[in-house]
Order: structure tokens, then sequence, then C-alpha cells
């Protein structure tokens, strides 16, 4: 029976040990994860960002790691010098750093979009997008209240699941985010490239522009390369069939037929390929590519990754349809 005790005991505290392990290890995969990542970032200022993400998940584990030995050491081995609070002050140093920082960032970055709003500037977020800021601030700053207080009426184990969980989902998701943008980033640039017009270099914006009354590929093709609507994210189809002087439906079906995509594809082909141009200008060097992505059209970094899966998705079907298609004419030539 004794025996049974003591292997129990010797369990609980391996699972009590791993309570604060776990997490911290968590954190360092992450950010080893994107630590490969970062010579591959296509700027100095994604690089900072970045480096940024990995300097929050080292502090997050520091902390983990310290409340493990606050918590395992051995007296002969403990700090002379901690207070007998210690793993308390972690606990709340703990929750500081990881709901408070992501606090004051969105925050911060609310009031710069808030700003730019003001100022009538059109690289800025969805409505929609922009009151999820405030709403993940308030979710940020209710998790650091809830870890500060929970240290006073809970116990420590109580305190390092609860955390384990919470803090951990949160790496991960975090992690996931940006390594998945970065994937989609590069990945944008392997999408077959839009064939560009040469714009015409007069001061009149309207100079070769094809007025006919006609519908063609080619006077699209001109008003897209000349007046750029798709810089605009809430150019939509009836705008293009006011400019055609034609209607929606007509638009549609020459879109589809002339282009083998719709309306929307069509545009955001635009789109990505005016962000890979922007993003190859020395002037944008430093620049954030979600500022870049902006000034392409696109109305969010959402908007931008479902374009680019929908592309890769496209042009996979294309390759397969095309592999068939040699693997057809191949066995026809053995007959």
């Amino acid at each position: 029976m004794s025996e049974l005790t003591t292997q129990t005991e010797s369990f609980l505290a391996y699972v009590k040990a791993m309570m604060s392990v776990a997490p911290a290890l968590c954190s360092l995969v992450c950010m080893l994860f994107i630590l490969i990542l970062m010579h591959d970032f296509r700027n100095s200022t994604e690089r900072l960002l970045r480096l940024l993400a990995i300097v929050f998940f080292l502090i997050i584990s520091i902390l983990w790691f310290a409340l493990f030995i606050l918590d395992h050491a051995p007296p002969a081995h403990s700090l002379p010098d901690a207070p007998p609070d210690a793993t308390r002050i972690v606990r709340i140093a703990l929750s500081v750093v990881a709901f408070g920082t992501p606090a004051v960032v969105l925050i911060l970055r609310y009031m710069h979009w808030m700003r730019l709003k003001r100022l009538g500037s059109k690289n800025i977020l969805e409505k929609s997008t922009l009151r999820l800021l405030p709403i993940f601030a308030a979710a940020m700053i209710a998790l650091l209240g809830g870890g500060i207080v929970l240290t006073f009426f809970v116990s420590g184990e109580i305190w390092d699941i609860v955390m384990l969980v919470i803090i951990s989902l949160q790496q991960i998701w975090l992690a996931r985010h940006i390594i998945l943008r970065h994937h989609l980033n590069s990945e944008a640039f392997k999408l077959q490239p839009i064939v560009w017009n040469k714009k015409n270099d007069s001061n009149d914006p309207t100079d070769g522009y094809d007025n006919s009354d006609e519908l063609t590929r080619r006077k699209i093709e001109e008003y897209f390369t000349l007046k750029r609507p798709y810089l605009d994210p809430g150019f939509k189809m009836p705008d293009l069939a006011e400019a055609m002087g034609v209607n929606r439906s007509e638009i549609s079906a020459f879109v589809n037929h002339s282009f083998g995509m719709n309306f929307k594809g069509y545009v955001n082909r635009w789109r990505l390929a005016e962000y890979e141009r922007l993003m190859a200008l020395p002037s944008n060097e430093l620049k954030n590519p979600y500022k870049v992505l902006l000034m392409a059209g696109f109305s969010d970094s959402r908007h931008f990754h479902r374009v680019v899966g929908q592309e890769q998705k496209q042009e996979q079907k294309h390759e397969q349809k095309q592999e068939q298609s040699t693997k057809q004419s191949e066995a026809y030539d053995g007959q």
C-alpha cells in the first residue's frame, strides 16, 4: 500500500512539474519555428516584428521555467534571496507579459488606424475588422485581471492548469498566424502574374483609352491598366458595368467567357500583381507588407490570404488538368 502511495505521489509530482515545463517548451518550440524563418522575411520591418514576437515567446518561457524552479527546487538548492511570495510575483509577471503586452499592442494599433481614418486615408482596415481590435484588447485585459486575481484566491496548482491552457493556446495561435502569413506572402510571388499592358506616358490619363461602345477584352484591360480601379477595395461589378456602358449581367458573362474567371477573381488578380509590383520597389523595402497589401487594394490581411489561397487552388487544378492531358496524349501516342 505504501509503495502504491509513493508511486501516486511521484506521478502527481510529475504532473505538477509538467504544468510549468509544458507551456515553457511550447513557447520555445513556437519561437524556434519563427526563428528558422527569420532570414526569409521580405523586409526589415517584417523581420523586426518577428524578432519582437521571438522576444515575447522567450520571456514567457523564462517566466514558466522560473515558476518551475521556485515550485520544485529542493530546499538546499532554493534561491536564498527569494521572497516568501516569489511564486505569486512570477505568476503576476507572467499574466502581465502574456496578456498585458498584446492588450497594449492592440490598443496602439487601434489608435493608429483611427488616426488614419480621421485623416481620410484609404489604407485602413475594414470597419468590421477595425471593431475587432478593441474587442480583442478587452479580452486580453480581462484575462490579465483574471490572472492576477486568481493568484490571491486559488491554489497555485489551479492557476497553473488554467494558465497552461490559455497561454499555450495563445502562443500556438500567434505562431500559426505568423507562419501562415509568411507562407502566403511568399506564395503570392509564385502565382502566375498578369501580363501588364504598357502604360501611356501622356499626361492625359484617358489618352489611348478605347472609348468605343463595343465591349472587348482589350477595352477592359486598358481600363484596368490606365484607371486602376482595383486599388479601391470597394470596387464592384456595377462600377465596371457603368464604366463599360453595359448592364451587370452582360459584364459578368463577358468577364467569365473572356478571362476564364469571375469578376472578383479577375479584380483580385490585378491586386495580386500590384502587390508584387509594390513589394519589388526599393522604396517599399522598409514598409510593412500589411500596408503594402492595403495599397494594392486589399481590404485587410484576411482578404489577401483568402485570395492567395484561392489562386493556389486554381493553379493546382490547372496543373492537374495539364498532367492528365499529357498522360492521355502519351497513352494515345503509345497505341
